[in-house]
């Protein structure tokens, strides 16, 4: 062998042992990192405001954290999002991602989560919660064809809320208080 024929081998070598360190890193510890984030969080949360809580990590559904309080029960479904992009709902299962360089982006799994059935066995209100992670510049609403009206935590939006981490310890009373709720459908 030469010493290109042996460099060209040893490129591609690196070449695989990259592309397998991406696999595992973004298939393994990126989700796992980005749950431990959201679960630290929310149960930060629920301690600083003094409240009865169960939670628990959710795999396999179409959500991924299942939260029980006294009256109510939280599904949380994340969408992975960065600081640069912003949310539009277009319709009940169209939710576009704009990023900045003029890219736009479908979200997935959103049909699924507003779809998917819970099987209550109490008599607490089931509400719905898209997490944004780790955040968002803007989400915002279609109204009436082309209008655009901005979109906060205390709006529900075709039975969910949206809200985004940053956001969270914040406003997460919104999450579970029905007074000077706005729907929007």
């Amino acid at each position: 062998m030469e010493t290109f024929d042996i460099i060209i081998w040893c490129l591609a070598g690196l070449a695989v042992i990259g592309l397998i360190f991406l696999f595992v890193f973004n298939v393994f510890i990126i989700p796992k990192r980005r749950t431990k984030d959201i679960l630290g969080e929310l149960t930060k949360i629920l301690e600083v405001k003094k409240i009865k809580y169960e939670i628990r990590v959710v795999k396999f559904k179409w959500y991924n954290f299942e939260i029980e309080l006294e009256n109510d029960i939280l599904l949380f479904k994340h969408f992975f999002m960065t600081p640069k992009q912003e949310l539009f709902v277009e319709s009940k299962y169209r939710w576009q991602i704009e990023g900045g360089s003029n890219s736009y982006l479908y979200v997935k799994h959103v049909e699924p989560f507003l779809r998917g059935k819970y099987e209550n066995k109490t008599d607490k209100k089931v509400r719905r919660v898209a997490l944004l992670y780790p955040g968002c510049k803007n989400t915002m609403i279609y109204t009436k064809g082309i209008q655009t009206e901005f979109i906060t935590p205390k709006i529900d939006v075709f039975g969910c809320r949206i809200i985004s981490f940053e956001e969270l310890s914040e406003c997460f009373d919104w999450l579970i208080d029905d007074s000077n709720t706005h729907v929007r459908h």
